[in-house]
C-alpha cells in the first residue's frame, strides 16, 4: 500500500502505452491495485492512502480501462499519475441508465489516525466531489456556499472502524465526476474538444476540538482527468496497389510526436469517414507510417481511411476515405517460372532429385559447430582497445617480428563479398534476375578451419557459414514496376581443403601469405513475395510449387593474408595472451561459385564469381 498524492500540473502526462481501444468492453473485477493520486499540498500526503479501485458488481456497465484509471502510482523519474476518462468513456458513462451501473469502488485507509486519539474523538470523515470547472474547499467539511458547483456526498460520516479507520468502502458514480446529476442531467458534453479535471475530496478532523466538538479539517484529493480532446486527423496518401495487398501510408499533423499512433480501416462496401459504427475490418494502432493490407481479392475496388489515436485512446475522425484495388504481380519465383525455368524448389544434395528436408538442419548442425569452437577457444575476455589498437594502429607502426605464446591449431576468418547470382544463366532470351533485381548485393560470412597437417604449409579441412539477401520490386503484367517488393536470400555452407603457403612469413617475417581454398557448397535459398511470404507460383498443371530450396555444387578460392602481427607486435602478443590468438590478418580474395547443382538443368543457377575481404585469425 502506498500514500496517494496529487500532481501540481493540471494535465496528466501522456501515458507511453500506445495501442489502446476505441470502445469499452465489459471485463471481469479489477485486480486491487496499490495507487497514488492524492493531497491538496505536499505536508498532508501521508493524510489518506488508497488501497483499490474496482467497480461495485461484475455487472457494471462500464468499467474504466486500468492502463489509463487504477494504475500503479510511478511512471519514470517518478512523476505521479492521474487518472484519465477519454471520449469513449465519457460516451459510454453518458448513457448507461442506471447510477450503479457505472460505478467505481474505492477502498480507503485514513493513514493517520493517532492526529485525534489524545481528545478520545470518534473519528468521522467527508467526501465531496467538484465537477469539471467547479471547485471545493479541501479544508472544509461542509462549504459555506455552494455557488461554486462544489457537491456534498457525505459529511460527519462516521468509519466503519473507529478504531482503526481503515479499510472504508466509497462508492462514487461516474457521472458525478462528469457533471452529469440534478437538474442537469446532460452533464459533460462528450465532444467538447477539451481537457478539464474532476476531484474527489477526503475531508478529515485535525484533532482540535472546542468542548469536545471537532472544529479543524484536513482534507486531501485525488484528480481525475477528462481527456476529451481527439488528436488531429492524419492525412493519408493514396494506397499503392500490390498482387493481393494495398500499401497504405499517412502522415500524421504532427510528426513529431511520438506519442500518436494510428489505424487503418478498410472494406470493400463504400464507407465514410465517420465510420465508427459500420462494419469494416480495421488493424490494430501502430507508431510508424505505413501499413499493407494483405489478403485482398485481386480487381476488387477497397475503400481505406486511417486515423489518429492518442496516448489515452482518443481517435480522431478518419482522414477522407480513398480507393485501391490490387493487381496481380509478377515477384521473381513467378517471373523466373513464367520465363521457362525447371527449379521446383526443396532440399537435397542435388534440388534435382527428390527433395527431402536436410536443409535447415545442416545450418543448425554448422552454426552449432562454429559456435563450440569458439567457445573452446575463448580463454578471457580480449579488451576492445587491443582489437582496435591492432587494426588502427598497423599500418603506421615499424614492422618487427611477430612473436607467439600459444599452439596453433585453427584458423576462423570473418569476410563481407559482392555477389550476384547467375540465375539468367540457364535462360536465352529471358533474364528474370536482371528484369526483377537489377544488381547485386553485399553478402556476409565467416569459415573456421583446422589444422591437419604442415609441412611445406599448413594444409586444413574447415566448415564456413555465410548469408547474402537482396530485394527487387515485382513487375506488374505490362513489364513495368509495381509497389510490391520481392527478395532472394541464400545461406551458403561450405566444407573446405585449404592450403596455406605460410613457410616465408614463418622463417623470414614475410607478411604476405598466399593461400588456396577447394571444397563442396550447399546453397539454401528462398523467395519473398510481395507481403513476405514465401512465394508461390502455380504450374499450367495445377501444381503449386514454393520458392525454397538448396542447391549443391563447389568452389574454388586463392587469395593473399596480410600479416598484421608484424606491424604491431605488442598488441599482438596482448592478443595472443588473452584470446589464444597466434596472429592477425587483413584478406582478400576471389572465389569461383560453381554452384548449379553440378550443370543440372532442373535446377536454379546460383553461380557467380565473387570477390571478398575479411579478416581472419590463428588460433
Amino acid at each position: 500500500m502506498m500514500t496517494v498524492m496529487v500532481p501540481k500540473t493540471a494535465h496528466p502526462a501522456r501515458s507511453e502505452t500506445m495501442k489502446r481501444p476505441t470502445h469499452i468492453h465489459l471485463v471481469p473485477l479489477f485486480t486491487a491495485w496499490t495507487l497514488v493520486s492524492l493531497v491538496a499540498q505536499p505536508a498532508l500526503a501521508a493524510i489518506v492512502r488508497i488501497d483499490a479501485i474496482a467497480p461495485t458488481t461484475s455487472k457494471s456497465i462500464f468499467t474504466p480501462d486500468v492502463t489509463r484509471f487504477g494504475q500503479p502510482p510511478f511512471q519514470a523519474a517518478n512523476s505521479l499519475v492521474t487518472h484519465t476518462l477519454n471520449i469513449a468513456d465519457c460516451r459510454t458513462i453518458s448513457t448507461v441508465s442506471s447510477a450503479n451501473d457505472a460505478r467505481v469502488q474505492f477502498t480507503w485507509t485514513w493513514q493517520d489516525k493517532t492526529q485525534v486519539a489524545p481528545l478520545n474523538l470518534s473519528p468521522v470523515y467527508g467526501i465531496k466531489i467538484a465537477p469539471p470547472g467547479t471547485s471545493c474547499d479541501a479544508n472544509a467539511m461542509i462549504e459555506s456556499t455552494t455557488a461554486n458547483g462544489c457537491l456534498i456526498l457525505w459529511s460527519d460520516h462516521s468509519f466503519s472502524n473507529p478504531l482503526t479507520a481503515s479499510s472504508e468502502i466509497l462508492n462514487i458514480d461516474f457521472k458525478l465526476l462528469l457533471g452529469t446529476y440534478g437538474a442537469d442531467p446532460s452533464g459533460l458534453n462528450c465532444d467538447a474538444n477539451t481537457e478539464t479535471d474532476t476531484k474527489i475530496y477526503f475531508v478529515l478532523p485535525t484533532g482540535t476540538s472546542t468542548g469536545g466538538t471537532t472544529s479543524g479539517y484536513l482534507g486531501t484529493q485525488m484528480t481525475v482527468h477528462l481527456d476529451l480532446a481527439p488528436p488531429a486527423t492524419p492525412t493519408m496518401d493514396t494506397p499503392a496497389p500490390g498482387n493481393t495487398n494495398l500499401r497504405i501510408s499517412w502522415t500524421q499533423a504532427d510528426p513529431t510526436d511520438t506519442t500518436i499512433a494510428a489505424r487503418v480501416y478498410w472494406s470493400d462496401q463504400p464507407f465514410t469517414a465517420d465510420f465508427a459504427s459500420l462494419q469494416t475490418s480495421h488493424s490494430g494502432t501502430m507508431t510508424g507510417t505505413s501499413y499493407q493490407i494483405t489478403g485482398l481479392d485481386n480487381g476488387t475496388k477497397y475503400y481505406v481511411s486511417v486515423t489518429a489515436v492518442d496516448a489515452n485512446g482518443n481517435e480522431s475522425a478518419g482522414a477522407p476515405v480513398l480507393t485501391g484495388i490490387p493487381v496481380i504481380t509478377f515477384d521473381l519465383w513467378n517471373k523466373y517460372q513464367e520465363d521457362g525455368g525447371q527449379e521446383q524448389g526443396g532440399y537435397s544434395p542435388c534440388s534435382a532429385q527428390p527433395h527431402g528436408n536436410p536443409g535447415p538442419l545442416a545450418v543448425l548442425g554448422v552454426l552449432g559447430v562454429l559456435v563450440l569452437f569458439v567457445a573452446r577457444r575463448r580463454r578471457a575476455r580480449v579488451p576492445v582497445t587491443t582489437v582496435v589498437l591492432l587494426l588502427l594502429c598497423a599500418p603506421l607502426a615499424s614492422p618487427a617480428a611477430a612473436q607467439s605464446v600459444s599452439p596453433q591449431t585453427a584458423s576462423l576468418d570473418f569476410r563481407v563479398s559482392s555477389y550476384k547470382p547467375g540465375i539468367d544463366n540457364a535462360f536465352s532470351g529471358h533474364s528474370p534476375y536482371a528484369d526483377v533485381m537489377k544488381d547485386g548485393d553485399l553478402g556476409f560470412g565467416f569459415s573456421v578451419d583446422w589444422r591437419i597437417w604442415h609441412a611445406f604449409g599448413e594444409f586444413a579441412a574447415g566448415l564456413g557459414i555465410g548469408r547474402w539477401s537482396h530485394q527487387g520490386t515485382a513487375l506488374l503484367t505490362d513489364g513495368s514496376a509495381s509497389n510490391d517488393k520481392t527478395q532472394l536470400t541464400i545461406i551458403p555452407l561450405t566444407l573446405d581443403a585449404v592450403y596455406r603457403f605460410d613457410i616465408l612469413a614463418e622463417r623470414y617475417e614475410f607478411p604476405i601469405v598466399p593461400y588456396a581454398r577447394v571444397g563442396a557448397v550447399y546453397g539454401l535459398w528462398w523467395m519473398l513475395d510481395g507481403v513476405n511470404n514465401i512465394s508461390t507460383y502455380t504450374t499450367k498443371a495445377g501444381k503449386s510449387v514454393r520458392a525454397i530450396g538448396g542447391t549443391g555444387g563447389l568452389q574454388g578460392t586463392i587469395g593473399l593474408r596480410l600479416l598484421l602481427d608484424v606491424f604491431e607486435p605488442g598488441a599482438a602478443r596482448s592478443f595472443d595472451i588473452e584470446m589464444g590468438v597466434n596472429h592477425s590478418y587483413l584478406f582478400a580474395e576471389v572465389q569461383k561459385l560453381w554452384l548449379n547443382d553440378f550443370g543440372s538443368s532442373k535446377s536454379i543457377d546460383l553461380s557467380d564469381t565473387v570477390l571478398a575481404f575479411g579478416l581472419a585469425f590463428d588460433l
